[in-house]
């Protein structure tokens, strides 16, 4: 503290410190850019997301429709082991 000299704050010195932090501020403009290319980006997300669905879908409706033919072919092989016994007991 005791390098330190004392700095008087005047109404001149205050305004242009306060000017050189609005110089740096974002303005309106600057800000609509920004959102319409967070919208933008937004729309992007929002058709790929809708492409995965689409796609998810498509797989899901494979899958539904393999658990089907295995659930078939597990009848099909219990009744083929229900008649193999039927047959070892008349040899």
């Amino acid at each position: 503290m005791k390098n330190e000299k004392n700095k008087k704050v005047t109404l001149e010195g205050l305004a242009r410190m306060v000017a050189e932090g609005f110089d740096k501020t974002a303005t309106k403009e600057d800000l609509k850019g920004v959102e319409n290319k967070i919208w933008s980006k937004l729309a992007e997300h929002d058709a790929r997301f809708g492409k995965l669905e689409y796609r998810v879908d498509e797989i899901y409706e494979i899958v539904v429709d393999r658990e089907k033919d295995v659930l078939n072919l597990e009848v099909r092989v219990n009744k083929l082991e229900d008649n193999v016994k039927v047959l070892n007991k008349q040899l």
